[in-house]
């Protein structure tokens, strides 16, 4: 409610959004506004950002020759032949590498901790510390700010 009477508008803009559909829930409103934004968001990627850095307009002539260096050293290391493809033998090869298993290992766990964290968080709070719906969501940005 205070967003609503805030000088910036922006409360103003949301409570015109919820008084569009009065019959429908507060959360299915907020995920119609969010999927808006993201299809506004995603069909102006579309134009603006460029296919490559050939076709680039933020960068210059001396920039864009730099990115063809990199490219260049990119393809020549990125697989045994240096066609930028990689083969079955290249599959073999990092299969047959310790740091592969290693690595994969490593990247498993993290991600499991990261999503189990986000996703059971509310749940723990809610229910083992018995806070209420508010203080749950009031609770996890903090530690969301954290992990980003």
């Amino acid at each position: 409610m205070v967003l609503r009477d805030g000088p910036d508008g922006g409360g103003k803009i949301s409570s015109v959004f919820l008084n569009l559909m009065p019959h429908a829930d507060v959360d299915n409103r907020l995920y119609v506004l969010e999927g808006i934004i993201t299809i506004v968001f995603a069909l102006c990627c579309v134009w603006l950002v460029p296919k490559n850095f050939e076709t680039a307009y933020f960068l210059n002539e001396e920039e864009k020759q730099i990115m063809r260096q990199r490219a260049a050293r990119t393809q020549a290391y990125s697989d045994s032949a240096g066609s930028g493809h990689y083969g079955k033998s290249d599959v073999k090869e990092a299969a047959k590498d310790v740091k592969s298993w290693v690595h994969g290992c490593i990247q498993i766990a993290v991600v499991t901790i990261l999503y189990g964290f986000g996703t059971f968080l509310p749940i723990i709070i809610r229910n083992g510390f018995h806070y209420s719906v508010r203080e749950v969501c009031h609770g996890q940005i903090v530690p969301h700010l954290i992990r980003y």
